[in-house]
């Protein structure tokens, strides 16, 4: 069995289930993807400075009350009714 829980706050979550081409499909729901990069000093390249990149992806296990949390926190208030 699957236990799936918020990487945030570390509450259990539930695990959506699907009938895929006659099979039950178990996905994970509130799965939220981050890409970002980190800017490091220039990098001389052939005789100019360019700034040298480091991408990185990540997902996130994160529920829906800390989903509102983040977004409260980075908006300060939510684009909906709270709770919905």
């Amino acid at each position: 069995m699957i236990e799936l829980k918020c990487d945030k706050c570390g509450k259990k979550m539930d695990i959506a289930m699907y009938l895929e081409a006659g099979e039950i499909i178990k996905r994970k729901t509130c799965v939220v993807n981050f890409r970002f990069e980190r800017f490091v000093k220039d990098v001389p390249i052939d005789g100019f400075n360019c700034p040298l990149s480091f991408p990185h992806e990540t997902t996130l296990d994160i529920c829906p009350d800390c989903q509102e949390q983040i977004i409260k926190d980075i908006l300060g208030v939510l684009p909906w009714v709270e709770g919905k």
